[in-house]
């Protein structure tokens, strides 16, 4: 009886050991199993960023793509994966505007006169990192001059093209990762030339102003949820071909017609119908 108890027992050990080694040796693929089943949660980025041309302007990034609501135009921009069209739109007035990402630019937005460009090829030299707000950044200075600085970080991990997006929305240099902060060096400014007639030529919407001058600044950022129907463009909105169509509200389309049909001539000051003047 003793006998048939302690092979009992000592069956039941070796099932134990048996067991237990099986479990250390299977271990670290369980927990690699349950580690890749667990479901990946999506990052967003806010950016609260002023712009020379913009004004101030509300950046969502995540790892596909972005999102932009400019306050001083009240319109917004999506740019996302898989087709990375730019969707430029009002809700207020239910228009928009959509095209590949290479026709758009946002100097466009806030100028007619402006034409669509890609964003700047420079030749960047690397000054160093820094960090703003725990957010690392690398500095960049052009070969225009030593105080033509870009500041871009890729410490949001994202897509290139939202990268292209931004740098297009802000017409910055093209550089890796997110632009945060942008300084031009203007030098002593441009004139605006003027053809014989007394009309301005389509250089009229170059920058005037001499010395340093603040294109781009991220005041502060954060992280919230994502929610993908923040970045999904409204479906039934009226189509425009030209994005400042979309960009400017209605009342701004108006002053601008009446201004277009009156700018360039040497004419005295007059009072157009929406108020505004032109000299």
């Amino acid at each position: 009886m003793i006998n048939v108890l302690e092979r009992f027992r000592f069956k039941v050990a070796i099932q134990l050991k048996l067991r237990l080694a099986l479990f250390i040796f299977l271990s670290p693929f369980l927990f690699v199993s349950v580690v890749h089943a667990a479901p990946k949660t999506t990052v967003v980025w806010q950016l609260e960023q002023s712009s020379d041309q913009l004004g101030d302007c509300i950046v969502d990034i995540y790892r596909d793509g972005a999102k932009v609501v400019c306050k001083k135009l009240n319109c917004e921009l999506v740019c996302k994966a898989p087709d990375w069209k730019v969707h430029c739109f009002r809700r207020d007035e239910k228009i928009e505007w959509s095209n590949e990402i290479q026709k758009f630019n946002g100097e466009t937005m806030s100028n007619p006169f402006a034409r669509c460009r890609q964003p700047r090829l420079e030749t960047l030299t690397a000054l160093g990192t820094g960090s703003k707000s725990g957010l690392k950044y690398t500095r960049y200075r052009t070969a225009t001059s030593p105080n033509d600085v870009l500041c871009t970080t890729k410490a949001i991990a994202t897509a290139p093209q939202v990268w292209e997006f931004l740098s297009r929305l802000y017409r910055t240099p093209k550089a890796e990762g997110i632009p945060i902060y942008r300084c031009l060096d203007n030098g002593l400014g441009k004139k605006v030339k003027e053809s014989k007639i007394g009309i301005i030529e389509v250089g009229a919407n170059t920058d005037l102003r001499s010395g340093l001058i603040t294109k781009l600044e991220t005041k502060r950022w954060r992280n919230i949820p994502f929610n993908s129907a923040e970045f999904s463009a409204p479906a039934g909105f009226k189509q425009f071909k030209e994005i400042f169509q979309v960009s400017y509200s209605s009342q701004k389309k108006v002053e601008f017609s009446e201004i277009f049909d009156e700018i360039g001539f040497k004419t005295n000051s007059k009072t157009l119908k929406s108020g505004a003047n032109t000299k």
